[in-house]
């Protein structure tokens, strides 16, 4: 049996779309700062370069599933935030 985690309501600037495309950009940065270092450095960053490729093909999971969730299934529960100064 597969448990699935608990579905928790979204918490501004944390686990949102937003956040989720903020993180997805750093590690694609992330990952072409050490392909680049490889090539300018001649220094081996084969690990750190798969370790990147990695993350991101876990957030863009996360993305697809964020987005199935939200756009075709309805299911985006949030906390509205509330702003400090207007």
């Amino acid at each position: 049996m597969v448990r699935r985690p608990l579905e928790r309501e979204k918490i501004p600037n944390f686990n949102t779309l937003s956040c989720l495309i903020d993180r997805m950009v750093i590690e694609q940065v992330k990952k072409t700062i050490f392909e680049l270092k490889q090539e300018e450095e001649k220094v081996n960053y084969k690990d750190k370069i798969h370790m990147q490729k990695k993350a991101l093909k876990s957030l863009q999971r996360a993305f697809i599933d964020f987005c199935i969730k939200a756009w075709y299934l309805g299911e985006y529960e949030y906390i509205e935030e509330t702003r400090t100064f207007k």
